[in-house]
């Protein structure tokens, strides 16, 4: 028999049944008990088989090989208190062991109890041997086991097995493991059977390690381990059916494990099978933690929960760890009201009030954690490989878990319901890696089918401090001084999510703090894990979220494949969708991020992600919906460290997206199919230094694009929002192609094409956007070098942008289209908007369209009308294009505004040729300062065109054009119409004219009813051209005045003129050297020119209601009408009564014939 005190049973094939029972009662030894190992085999394998083993043991039942029916083994209010010890073996107080040796034996409707026991002073010194129940199979082992039950190969139907209101302290193994108040079972079989802890009390229990293998994988292999267990139920190799485990109401405290594991109120399966029909249950409820240690040595800890460390140890508290097995017809795991404080582990892993599956399957069932307290949970990390993909292979590195699920290599959660509810983590601390709280990790597994709801949870005070690693395969980047810190978040990495849902809502982070690394709070991330790509399959809704004072900061990092290669890289989410390495979002995947609140948060050296929906490197979003509503981001900050981000050379870059959809990366990423709306949201106070800043946006950068889809952006705020580049070149038309130093508000940026898509920008407000180095986008679509938009339809409607700014030759945009591309089958409507921007070149874009860098606009309709804005240094309420315009209607109508420093304003301009297209310009009011207004001006040709500039009101300073048609090509077939508008200029300039440097040809030209004067020399009313003219010409009704040379109601032709020319009932007046209701022509005039019932000022040095042809002929006929002149062959000469007048006169020269009255 074994040395000490207690009954034990060894007879194989022996049976206890019917009234039996085994009691251990009462009992009381403050005696020493002593024991010191030989060489020998006891117990028939239940104790050990050792080569230096010792056995010390008090108030113990052992059961060998027996089969037991309907009987009673207790162990019951037994006290020990002297001091126990087991030199080279164990020391046993108070404990059953059963075990079934080469065959296993069943245990059914028989009562396992160890109740009300109090145990003290037991130690075990450890020898080679090979420990029982699969706990270890160590070299130098010691086991010290208090108020326990021990099964191995046994089967156990039916039957209650419970510990119950004992207490342990001082309890200490050197060499192998500590346990007390625990069940353990091993190789054996469970079914329906009740397995409880509660009411257990423990404390002082330490233990220290030798080389070992411990716990069949439930704890690895370790060179130096140590395993302190209280409160705690840990199965191995076993199957269960129906079973139901409950750890409820213990407490243990002051626990400590050196090159090992501590785990306090806990339940672990390791290699189990739950038997199919089956199910069961675990449950931890108002369990309490504090104090609970563990110092690592080097081992695999947890099989792959904690992967190999070469310093490793494992603090576990209020924690249930299922390493690979089955758990099939709904088991459910429950782990509500418990505590944790003060959980530690040095070099390893600390997890308190959390739940751990690890290469296992649960299908169907719950998870349920609720209204757990987990503060100061500490690591301090040591060189390793830690978790297989969630944490990652380290130099140093820990992992500190509060009220947190890890779903770990191959896991998978199968129509399963996942609840983290009322949660509360505080203090938890990462110091050489990973920290989490109130969180879901997914590693190389799969969530399909189920439910995932994260509500009221509350993190704070959470810090996570890198050491050099390589972190989850992409959930945290590679670096060499690198952390991360989760608070109420969902990391899937490699992973697929195919959840019915997934909920966030009402959950709550501050004070968290990331130095080297990653900080995510309340967020969804999606990320590359070994080369798989995570798939996410689940309507999702975030909701009422609140994230403030977060703060991450970057040492030298090679980060996230692709959001940065980085000396100094970081990266902060908050209430975000992050989507990573060729992540998809698929059809059944709607998703809400409504009503959340970010402040405070910053980030020095990469990426700040709040309120938004991020994807990355080839990432992509398919036959999906997408709201972001009602959310607000303040006080905002991203600032860049010297970089390589998403393909662009940078000095300094750092990345911010607030209530936006960011997409980047040198993989093409994409919008597909889907339905996008940004709506009500606000964001205040938004910088990023060196890089971009995207404020209730959609930006698509690299090689991102829009197809087939639906972008709304609706009634959001933005407000000082600032970037800060630092990009020396950035390709693109002066200022984009590559997003550095870019700031977008309420905007839709897209570096690639977009095709099919619609997109809507309405009643959006954004003041004090800037960008000293790049481009500044407020309320604006904006398009990259190359790309085009293809059958697009674009609305930007009641927009209003207020002090859009960019220095240094960028640009900036206020309620505008901005296309480095082409538009082709496109509808872009700009309407109600009111804005205002400022360049210190010409580069601002106010209420307008603009195709740029050899960009056309073909096949497409677009209107510019309602609007109000001002534009210094560019265009407002206008149309600008590089290339050419084909088969497509431009309306400008009904805009108000001005244009400084040689801007312009209700126009459209462009830089090559217009053909078979309709421009109108109609009822607007401008003026420009040395610029255009209400004008077309079109460096190509126009060909089969209708131009009509109409009823506009504007005027210009420091010369200009205002209401006119201006160009340097030919016009052909194509018909202009000025009529009925009002314009002035100072300084010189163009009113109320066509003013063209090319040939008209087939032309009608119609100048109706205007108003119009200019000072300072100037056209009015009047059509110049320098090439060949023929069509019809007909100046008529129109009222104007030139002072100081100018040309009023006139035709000046500079060659052949053919065709018809009418200038009829014009007032006009030109004085010292004007012409006013006139025909001048340079070259020869063929066809009819009539002057008819004009009211003419006649002056010296002035040309009125005259028909002069200046160095030419005139071929046919020439008069003018009215009191004037006829000629109806050329060689006659009249002499004119007075000198230095021409007046109602025809005039050819060098023939001189000359008609006067």
């Amino acid at each position: 028999m074994l040395a000490g005190l207690g009954w034990h049973k060894n007879s194989a094939g022996t049976e206890m049944d019917g009234q039996s029972s085994v009691q251990l009662q009462g009992n009381v030894s403050r005696a020493t008990i002593t024991s010191s190992g030989g060489k020998g085999s006891a117990l028939a394998n239940a104790g050990m088989s050792v080569d230096l083993a010792g056995t010390a043991q008090a108030n113990t039942v052992g059961l060998a090989s027996m089969s037991v029916k309907n009987a009673q083994v207790q162990v019951l209010k037994n006290q020990v208190s002297g001091f126990v010890n087991a030199m080279g073996g164990a020391a046993t107080v108070n404990v059953v062991l059963a075990a079934s040796g080469e065959g296993r034996k069943p245990l059914s409707s028989t009562r396992l109890l160890v109740m009300d026991n109090k145990a003290s002073q037991v130690d075990a010194f450890g020898g080679k041997a090979s420990v029982l129940l699969g706990t270890g199979s160590l070299q130098l082992p010691g086991r010290a086991t208090a108020n326990s039950i021990l099964l191995d190969a046994s089967e156990v139907h039916e039957s209650p097995v419970s510990i119950v209101d004992n207490e342990a302290d001082d309890v200490v193994s050197i060499g192998g493991s500590a346990l007390v108040n625990a069940l353990t079972a091993a190789r054996s079989q469970l079914r329906d059977t009740q397995i409880g802890s509660s009411g257990n009390r423990a404390q002082g229990i330490r233990a220290g390690g030798g080389s070992a293998g411990i716990g069949r994988g439930m704890i690895g292999g370790v060179n130096l381990t140590g395993v302190a267990a209280a409160n705690t139920v840990a199965i191995a190799g076993s199957d269960l059916r129906g079973a139901r485990l409950s750890v409820t109401d213990n407490m243990a405290s002051q626990m400590a494990s050196t090159g090992g594991s501590a785990l306090a109120n806990s339940i672990s399966f390791t290699d189990h099978q739950l038997t199919a029909g089956g199910g069961y249950g675990a449950q931890l409820t108002n369990n309490t933690a504090r104090n609970v240690q563990a110092f690592g040595g080097e081992g695999s800890l947890l099989g792959g929960a904690l992967a190999d460390v070469s310093m490793s140890a494992s603090a576990l508290a209020n924690a249930i760890s299922v390493n690979k097995g089955a758990l099939k017809d709904s088991p459910s795991h429950t782990l509500v009201g418990n505590r944790a404080q003060d959980v530690v582990a040095t070099g390893g892993g600390a997890s308190a009030n959390s739940l751990w599956l690890d290469n296992a399957t649960v299908q169907g069932g719950s998870i349920r954690l609720g209204n757990n307290v987990a503060e100061q949970v500490r690591t301090s990390g040591i060189s390793g490989s830690v978790s297989a993909g969630v944490v990652g292979a380290v130099e140093k590195n820990g992992r500190a878990l509060g009220n947190t699920v890890a779903v770990d290599r191959q896991a998978t959660l199968d129509r399963a319901t996942l609840s983290l509810q009322s949660n509360e983590g505080r203090g938890i601390t990462g110091t050489g890696g990973f920290a989490a709280a109130n969180s879901v990790a997914v590693s190389e597994g799969r969530i399909q089918n189920s439910n995932v709801t994260l509500v009221n949870n509350r993190a704070s005070q959470m810090s996570s401090t890198g050491g050099s690693a390589q972190v989850g395969g992409s959930v945290l980047y590679s670096t060499s001084q690198q952390s991360s810190a989760l608070a109420n978040t969902l990391a899937v990495t490699g992973s697929q999510l195919d959840a019915k849902t997934v909920t966030f809502a009402g959950n709550q982070a501050g004070n968290l703090h990331a130095k080297g690394g990653i900080l995510m709070a309340n967020s969804v991330s999606l990320e590359d894990g070994g080369g798989a790509s995570s798939q996410l399959s689940a309507s999702g809704s975030m909701m009422g979220n609140t994230a403030q004072d977060m703060s991450s900061a970057a040492r030298s990092t090679s980060a996230a494949a692709g959001l940065a290669r980085n000396k100094s890289s970081a990266r902060a989410a908050a209430n975000a969708l992050v989507l990573h390495d060729d992540a998809r979002m698929d059809a059944s995947s709607p998703w809400l991020i409504s009503m959340n609140d970010a402040r405070q948060v910053h980030v020095d050296g990469g990426t700040a992600l709040v309120n938004a929906l991020a994807a990355y490197r080839g990432a992509r979003v398919e036959n999906s919906s997408l709201t972001i509503l009602g959310n607000r981001a303040q006080d905002i900050r991203a600032s860049g460290g010297a970089s390589q981000v998403a393909g662009v050379g940078s000095s300094s870059n750092g990345v911010l997206a607030a209530n936006s959809l960011y997409m980047d990366g040198t993989q093409p990423n994409r919008l597909t199919a889907t339905q996008l709306q940004i709506m009500g949201n606000t964001a205040r106070q938004l910088n990023a230094d060196g890089g971009r800043i995207n404020a209730n946006a959609v930006s698509l950068n690299g090689q991102g694009r829009i197809e087939h889809s639906t972008t709304s952006i609706f009634g959001n705020t933005a407000t000082d929002i600032r970037s800060e580049g630092k990009e020396g070149t950035v390709a693109g038309f002066a200022a984009f192609g590559k997003g550095v130093g870019q700031a977008n508000a309420n905007a839709i940026q897209v570096l690639s094409a977009m095709r099919q898509a619609s997109l809507q920008l309405m009643g959006n407000t954004a003041r004090n956007v800037s960008s000293p180095d790049g481009l500044a986008s407020a309320n604006s679509i904006t398009q990259a070098d190359g790309a085009s938009m293809d059958r697009l339809h674009a609305t930007l409607a009641a927009n209003v942008a207020t002090e859009a700014r960019a220095d240094g030759g960028h640009t900036a945009l206020a309620n505008s289209v901005h296309a480095d591309g082409n538009l082709s089958n496109a509808s872009v409507q700009i309407v109600g908007n009111q804005g205002s921007a400022q360049t210190a070149g010409d580069d601002a874009l106010v209420n307008s369209v603009r195709a740029q860098k050899r960009g056309r606009i073909s096949e497409s309709s677009v209107s510019i009308a309602a609007n109000r804005g001002s534009a210094s240094g560019g265009r407002a309420n206008s149309v600008d294009v590089a290339g050419n315009v084909r088969a497509s209607q431009i309306t400008v109508m009904g805009n108000q505004g001005s244009a400084s420093q040689g801007g312009t304003i209700n126009s459209v301009t462009g830089k090559g040729q217009v053909t078979a297209s309709n421009i109108t310009v109609l009822g607007n009011t401008g003026s420009a300062s040395r610029g255009t207004a209400n004008s077309v001006d079109v460096a190509g040709s126009i060909a089969g065109s209708q131009l009509a500039i109409l009823g506009n009101q504007g005027n210009a300073q420091g010369g200009g054009t205002v209401n006119s048609v201006t160009g340097k090509g030919s016009i052909k077939g194509s018909q202009i119409s000025i009529i009925g508008n009002s314009g002035s200029t100072r300084g010189g300039g163009t009113v109320n004219s066509v003013d063209n440097g090319g040939s008209i040809a087939g032309a009608s030209i119609t100048l109706v009813a205007n108003n119009g004067s200019a000072t300072g020399g100037g056209t009015v009313n009047s059509v110049d051209n320098k090439g060949l003219l023929s069509g019809n010409v007909v100046i008529a009704g129109n009222r104007g005045s030139a002072t100081m040379g100018g040309t009023v109601n006139s035709l000046v032709n500079r060659g052949v003129m053919a065709g018809s020319v009418v200038i009829a009932g014009n007032d006009g007046r030109a004085m010292a050297g004007g012409t006013s209701n006139s025909v001048i022509n340079h070259g020869v005039i063929t066809g009819m020119v009539a002057i008819v019932g004009n009211r003419t000022m006649a002056a010296a040095g002035m040309t009125s209601g005259s028909v002069r042809n200046i160095g030419g002929a005139i071929v046919g006929a020439a008069g003018v009408a009215g009191n004037s002149a006829y000629a109806a062959n050329v060689g006659y000469t009249y002499a004119t009564p007075s000198v230095g007048v021409v007046n109602n006169s025809v005039t050819v020269v060098p023939a001189f014939n000359i008609i006067s009255n």
